[in-house]
């Protein structure tokens, strides 16, 4: 992973942690994700909503057991396995993991493995 690839993955692990003082912090960047791999892990509504908006500019594969109406194969990838089937794999492979699924336990693994890689 580069140096942009590994910041980036350190400062959304960040982002999604609450503040001191119990909100969540936002902060703005402007990275340019051409000719970025993107791993979106989930099929409901939330990662169809991160798979379009990264699909601009990125090549973005979606793995989940199930797909919600709307996504579009000409857009994204679209994998049908259980998210830890392949994690290592899909996690070493991108440089942006993003964990959307319905399961805590299982975003968990997927944040653990992304910091990890």
């Amino acid at each position: 992973m580069d140096d942009t690839a590994s910041y980036l993955s350190r400062i959304f692990h960040i982002v999604r942690r609450p503040s001191p003082r119990g909100v969540h912090s936002m902060l703005p960047l402007f990275i340019d994700m051409r000719l970025r791999k993107v791993v979106v892990f989930g099929g409901g509504q939330v990662g169809l909503r991160k798979a379009r908006f990264f699909a601009k500019e990125a090549d973005v594969v979606v793995v989940s057991r199930h797909f919600c109406e709307g996504f579009d194969t000409s857009e994204v990838q679209i994998v049908e396995e259980d998210a830890l089937e392949r994690l290592v794999e899909w996690v070493g492979w991108a440089d942006l993991v993003i964990a959307c699924t319905d399961d805590d336990a299982v975003n968990s693994a997927i944040v653990n493995q992304a910091v990890a890689t």
